[in-house]
């Protein structure tokens, strides 16, 4: 139950990490991403219970990474910098 759960969450943040690695990441497209991610795990959860609860992590990651390239480049913006 706790990693049923825990799926709402842990593709979305790895969706997060994975864009901040990538050149150009603003943290508008990392929030935006992440909102995405969660409602689309929601929505795949409970909208479509055939898909076994291990591909959320997936669903989630790819959702924020789609999502968060797309706000990125049309919101634009300051880049965040790793210091």
């Amino acid at each position: 139950m706790v990693n049923r759960f825990g799926l709402f969450f842990y593709g979305s943040i790895l969706g997060v990490f994975l864009r901040a690695m990538m050149p150009r990441a603003t943290a508008l497209g990392a929030f935006v991403g992440l909102l995405a991610g969660m409602g689309t795990v929601a929505a795949v959860s409970f909208g479509a219970p055939q898909v076994s609860f291990l591909w959320h992590n997936v669903i989630g990651a790819v959702t924020v990474v789609v999502v968060g390239v797309g706000v990125s480049g049309v919101a634009g913006g300051t880049p965040v910098s790793p210091e």
